[in-house]
């Protein structure tokens, strides 16, 4: 066949257009593509309906919303690489969803079974001495503090990894040292020596709890002394600390076992246990009020509560790999059910399990349900269920009535 050859006064025209493209590309630029739908419509007034407040469909490469933060929404861009998300920059969006305040590279550390939810990726509010700052676990065990306002880094610290906030300083494992770092400018407060490599470390009040290569868990604190020895259960897989309590989830025979442990006095006492048939390799749990909630296998998920581990009700239909978004009465989590590789928003309720499916009108007054890949897991912002992603399209979901009044 023959090729195709555009007329030579629209070459130059061409040469342009396709360096845009190729640009666009490679960034994944929406504030550089054209909406497809108006800038400024009006919006509809909250009548007790979840209604898309924004939405922008311009994005060009794989996305995951990853955080919504006070300043804006933490996306990660990435690839998809043998099925699997792999994340290559973060993103800080406005929350009007058109605007990249700023785009950096950004690889944060995983595991090959981990999914990018999993990342070790932390919050701090600005302080006296510092801007608000995000502070990431990334590749190589670099712990990276960034601004979040410009993107920039505030410090690095190589040779350190399993960062965590801790009181007013960061924690982390130092070329197995266990160091408080500061959080304005990384320098190293105090280190304590470690007999062994951790692979993991979680805050205990003012003690830590620190796991092996070979998932024993210790107890210590970095001024020393003797603290009671943790029965570490075998096949150890997640280590989850919850007002006061640690929750050790393990394989047990041809499924898991839940527990929670406390320390009372000089020794660690087994609150309650729960067996679970099986779990998502992202396995979280979520406190809400009094109760926990985690996902307990086929679909299902359950509250317990936390003292006594007493059921409270269990809710099904549901897919357990994306950690739940939150008001202060539920969950926001995605359906089990898949329609074309997207799957309905639902709403839970914290106190009785009971499942409110998320829809909209359209502009042909039907009533579709809100279908999603995935949601931003965090607490929604002011009535806002922001960072909802499908497909190309990134939007925001009014799921509750403005905090303030809106200006007329």
């Amino acid at each position: 066949m023959p090729s195709f050859r555009p007329f030579p006064y629209l070459r130059p025209t061409a040469s342009i257009l396709g360096i845009l493209a190729l640009a666009c590309v490679l960034s994944g630029c929406p504030e550089l593509n054209p909406r497809t739908s108006p800038t400024d419509r009006p919006r509809p007034t909250w009548n007790g309906s979840p209604f898309i407040e924004w939405e922008v469909s311009t994005f060009l490469n794989p996305l995951l919303t990853w955080r919504v933060l006070s300043e804006g929404i933490l996306v990660y861009e990435g690839a998809i690489r043998e099925g699997r998300f792999d994340p290559e920059k973060a993103v800080l969006l406005d929350f009007g969803g058109d605007k990249v305040i700023w785009r950096k590279a950004m690889s944060p550390s995983l595991s090959p079974d981990e999914h990018v939810f999993a990342a070790t990726t932390f919050y701090l509010p600005a302080g006296p001495a510092r801007p608000p700052q995000f502070v990431t676990w990334i590749r190589g065990d670099v712990v990276r503090a960034q601004n979040v306002l410009t993107g920039e880094d505030t410090w690095n610290r190589p040779g350190c990894r399993l960062p965590l906030p801790h009181q007013d300083r960061i924690a982390a494992v130092c070329f197995d040292r266990l160091t408080l770092v500061e959080p304005e400018n990384g320098q190293i407060v105090t280190t304590q020596p470690l007999g062994f490599s951790p692979t993991g470390l979680w805050a205990l009040g003012e003690h830590f709890i620190l796991r092996d290569v070979e998932d024993n868990l210790h107890y210590l604190r970095l001024s020393g002394g003797q603290l009671p020895r943790i029965p570490t259960p075998g096949r150890l897989t997640h280590v989850f600390v919850r007002n006061g309590r640690l929750l050790l989830l393990s394989r047990h025979r041809e499924g898991h076992v839940l527990q929670s442990l406390s320390v009372s006095g000089q020794r660690w006492v087994l609150d309650w246990k729960t067996e679970l048939n099986q779990v998502p390799d992202g396995f979280w749990v979520h406190g809400f009020q009094d109760l926990i909630i985690f996902p307990i296998g086929f679909d299902c998920i359950a509250a317990r509560s936390l003292e006594k581990g007493e059921e409270a009700w269990i809710s099904c239909g549901i897919d357990p790999q994306n950690p739940p978004a939150w008001d202060e009465d539920g969950v926001f989590l995605l359906s089990s059910r898949v329609e074309n590789g997207h799957r309905p928003v639902i709403y839970v309720d914290g106190y009785n399990g009971l499942q409110t499916p998320l829809f909209r009108n359209t502009d042909d007054a039907n009533i579709v349900p809100i279908l999603a890949m995935t949601i931003a897991p965090g607490p929604i912002l002011h009535g806002v269920l922001h960072g909802v992603h499908s497909t190309s399209r990134l939007f925001a979901l009014r799921v509750a009535a403005p905090v303030e009044k809106e200006k007329p």
